[in-house]
């Protein structure tokens, strides 16, 4: 089987795509690796495929899953990029499962195989899109709130524990130390905030940083 000038055209084509059909759902939800990103993983992946088959074919050694094994390998530094901590939270994990699939994407295009690369592309928009609106739905009756505590005195903190959780909150993280407390409070009653100061008094607190958000 030779491959034809076509054929690579064709495959760079649907790479560029297919992969930017999930690009742009990136795009549009502002995350870090949007729509370049996507598209030029996709077509480097489809190269990649693209010359070990050619080589396999014109001289007969190279092997092109090889080829391929080193580009999902590689996938994984980029996506690395896009995991942010901040705080107790993670984000990012999505875009960078994101950014595997079209990379294993651009591979089956680049191998011809127009079939997998189509479903498993319709599979990961779904997936992006539907479990996105079930997540934001959800995120919808939950809230989280993340402080940042600096007291100017020592203080008990495992009867401050105690009285939040007694009060209907839930503690997702709690660390404390050197007179700093950092801690997640989730609370499944979107009406209720969490409020600092109805566990601490005001004279005890040097410094206060809250952050409120949608999630779990």
């Amino acid at each position: 089987m030779e491959i034809t000038l076509l054929d690579i055209i064709m495959r760079i084509a649907v790479s560029i795509l297919l992969s930017g059909v999930i690009g742009i759902e990136r795009e549009k939800t502002n995350k870090p690796a949007g729509l370049r990103t996507h598209v030029l993983l996709a077509v480097g992946s489809a190269s990649v495929m693209l010359t070990g088959m050619m080589l396999f074919y014109t001289y007969g050694s190279s092997e092109p899953d090889r080829l391929g094994a080193q580009v999902i390998s590689g996938i994984g530094f980029l996506g690395a990029g896009t995991i942010i901590r901040s705080g107790f939270e993670v984000k990012g994990l999505t875009t960078a499962a994101s950014i595997w699939a079209v990379g294993c994407i651009g591979l089956a295009v680049g191998a011809g195989y127009y079939e997998i690369a189509v479903t498993a592309s319709l599979a990961v928009f779904l997936a992006l899109k539907i479990f996105g609106y079930i997540h934001l739905n959800k995120t919808e009756i939950t809230k989280t709130t993340h402080a940042k505590i600096l007291f100017n005195r020592s203080i008990n903190v495992e009867k401050i524990y105690h009285q939040i959780e007694q009060q209907g909150f839930k503690i997702i993280a709690f660390q404390y130390g050197e007179r700093k407390l950092e801690m997640s409070i989730f609370s499944n009653q979107p009406k209720r905030s969490f409020n600092v100061f109805d566990f601490f008094d005001t004279e005890d607190v040097e410094t206060i940083t809250l952050e409120n958000e949608s999630g779990v």
